[in-house]
């Protein structure tokens, strides 16, 4: 499963994903630890750095640590160390 969060599945139709492997999931992502935790690949761009207050940034980050499987592909954009530079938040990114 892949998790593209807060992305209509609407805007999908013009990718041409093969919906029988993907499945798109418009919810605020703090909303459905059920589907973080069983994402085998998760693509963030630029998802919370226009919109929430970086207190709010930290907390969706410490959330993401604890619910992400180890194994889990995580696609940022811009990279984590970029992210984190910015926040003071104790996450190795290693």
């Amino acid at each position: 499963m892949w998790l593209f969060p807060y992305v209509s599945p609407d805007q999908f139709d013009v990718v041409l994903l093969p919906q029988d492997r993907i499945e798109v999931v418009e919810a605020n992502i703090a909303d459905r630890p059920d589907v973080v935790v069983s994402a085998d690949v998760i693509i963030m761009n630029n998802v919370f750095e226009f919109f929430l207050e970086p207190e709010k940034q930290i907390s969706v980050w410490r959330f993401l640590r604890q619910t992400i499987k180890p194994g889990t592909l995580l696609v940022t954009v811009p990279p984590l160390e970029e992210t984190f530079s910015h926040l003071q938040v104790s996450i190795s990114v290693s």
